[in-house]
């Protein structure tokens, strides 16, 4: 019944020693990272406020570490925008 109620986590497989943002290690399969919904959440609203000129690279980044507790760089930030978005 349990397997019903959980919800499809799509994982991604590990690529070096560096989790990606929004990611973690996963606790079910080695070798794998799994999402973290609410840091996803907060890098997509930030990568809007970036791309619309409403914020620098560097607020955004002190947002996310405010939200998530998790820092990245400016410089990681922009890598992020260029290749996902």
């Amino acid at each position: 019944m349990d397997s019903l109620l959980e919800k499809e986590v799509k994982l991604i497989k590990k690529k070096g020693p560096t989790i990606p943002f929004g990611y973690k290690d996963s606790e079910k399969r080695k070798g794998y990272y799994e999402p973290i919904q609410l840091e996803l959440d907060s890098l997509d609203l930030m990568v809007n406020y970036v791309q619309g000129k409403g914020l620098s690279l560097r607020e955004a980044c002190d947002w996310l570490y405010y939200k998530t507790d998790r820092k990245i760089s400016p410089a990681g930030l922009l890598k992020i925008i260029n290749t996902r978005y």
